[in-house]
């Protein structure tokens, strides 16, 4: 990452953990890239939306946790969407110093004015009654997690595929560059020959790649499977 900053950087993105990926910065990590931001005097944007879907017993380490530096470095944000299943109503969080809160603030109030009503409802029914809304999560992830290994192990399965054990969010990034095609053109003849629709890695600035997610059905992931094993099998 040090080699990647030049003069010009004043902000580092982070999304742990990530879309595509599904992958997390361990704790040494973190901390080392907090060190990094510190020494050269960046800010890092802290993408959090998906720190309460996790896996395998890892844990989500925040970047502004890591004393009270890190907490004037960091713009935390987050939302509503992924957690408590209300993707589409846009309701999102942001915590910064309060120097960049108010700038935000007075920007966001010239842009998109209030949240929608009924969206703060439903934020506001989640955060008080948190006990009972992360006992859903849970059980929300235990379905998650069934579908994450279900579909890692058939994608695992197919050959010239490989794919990392993702321990985050809903989302597999398996590697296809063995198979001859660029990502986009996986996609597009994927989606039109067999009627499976994935995300190319080239959106995400990875050649090689496809982003899938198991945020569905067990029958759409083990039709999906199937359909993009006898996809490849054909290339």
């Amino acid at each position: 990452m040090e080699h990647a900053l030049t003069p010009k950087t004043k902000l580092v993105i982070l999304n742990s953990p990530s879309n595509p990926t599904g992958c997390l910065y361990e704790k040494a990590e973190m901390e080392s890239i907090v060190e990094l931001a510190c020494k050269r005097d960046l800010l890092i944007m802290s993408d959090e939306i998906y720190e309460y879907l996790l896996y395998d017993g890892v844990e989500h380490h925040r970047p502004a946790s890591f004393g009270k530096e890190a907490a004037e470095r960091v713009i935390t944000v987050s939302g509503f969407s992924k957690t408590f299943s209300m993707t589409g109503w846009r309701l999102g969080t942001l915590v910064a110093n309060p120097t960049i809160s108010k700038a935000v603030a007075s920007l966001q109030s010239q842009t998109t004015s209030n949240a929608t009503t009924f969206a703060q409802y439903g934020a506001l029914a989640a955060v008080q009654n948190w006990e009972l809304s992360m006992a859903a999560v849970q059980d929300m992830l235990v379905h998650f997690d069934r579908r994450r290994m279900k579909l890692l192990n058939g994608l695992q399965g197919i050959k010239g595929v490989s794919c990392l054990r993702a321990q985050g969010a809903f989302y597999l990034f398996p590697k296809i560059a063995d198979l001859g095609l660029t990502s986009a053109e996986f996609s597009d003849r994927l989606l039109e020959e067999e009627k499976v629709a994935v995300v190319s890695g080239h959106a995400f600035g990875a050649e090689g790649y496809i982003r899938l997610s198991y945020a569905t059905s067990d029958e759409v992931i083990e039709k999906g499977l199937e359909r993009m094993s006898k996809f490849c099998v054909s290339l």
